[in-house]
């Protein structure tokens, strides 16, 4: 083997070497938690995490990872970031109230992950309907990057919420905590049996 061929071989080591110090896959990974909310409820979360899969020593650069959240608008409302560190959510379109998109403000470690809450409402009833995520680039997409981690969807259903099983749901109950006030929505049919075999106005005649 003569210096020439030497010299192209040691080249494409170099080369190959290079490309593989240099790629960093970037995912992108939701989960709604919990799956289910009450009618009312603001308690729904749903968990972004954003993880720099590279085993070598790159890390994912600040300013450079745009992940964009959509929760659907016909059963969700009052869509909030909770948890943040690290992110700052960019502007978007105001008629889309219910999707959001981040920026990192600080760099992801090789192997680390870095974690985005969002909050919400249940507004309307109804569901499973998807939530998707979807992890953007500010500029070209990092070298060695697998697009299928890219995307991730779950899901949101909400249904009709009774905290103190009188019958009368929440979003209609006057006092939602309180079994032995209701209003015009109590449908009998719907009461706990707590409520019925209780005696809320103390006549010696259960509620049912």
């Amino acid at each position: 083997m003569n210096i020439l061929q030497k010299i192209v071989i040691l080249l494409v080591c170099l080369t190959l070497v290079s490309v593989k110090i240099q790629a960093q896959d970037v995912s992108i990974n939701i989960i709604n938690q919990p799956s289910t909310v009450t009618q009312g409820s603001t308690l729904g979360r749903v968990t972004v995490d954003i993880c720099n899969n590279d085993g070598g020593s790159r890390s994912a650069a600040a300013n450079r990872l745009r992940p964009l959240i959509t929760l659907p608008s016909s059963l969700v409302g009052s869509v909030i970031p909770i948890t943040t560190t690290g992110w700052t959510v960019l502007p978007i379109d105001i008629n889309n109230p219910t999707t959001l998109r981040f920026e990192n403000t600080v760099a992801i470690a090789p192997g680390e992950c870095s974690q985005i809450v969002i909050g919400y409402t249940g507004v309307n009833i109804g569901g499973p309907l998807t939530v998707t995520g979807t992890l953007g680039f500010n500029g070209p997409q990092t070298t060695g990057n697998l697009t299928g981690n890219d995307n991730s969807t779950t899901s949101i259903t909400v249904i009709t919420g009774d905290t103190d099983g009188d019958g009368d749901p929440d979003v209609t109950d006057p006092q939602p905590t309180d079994p032995c006030s209701w209003g015009t929505g109590q449908v009998l049919a719907n009461t706990s049996t707590a409520w019925r075999t209780a005696d809320c106005d103390g006549d010696g005649v259960t509620n049912y």
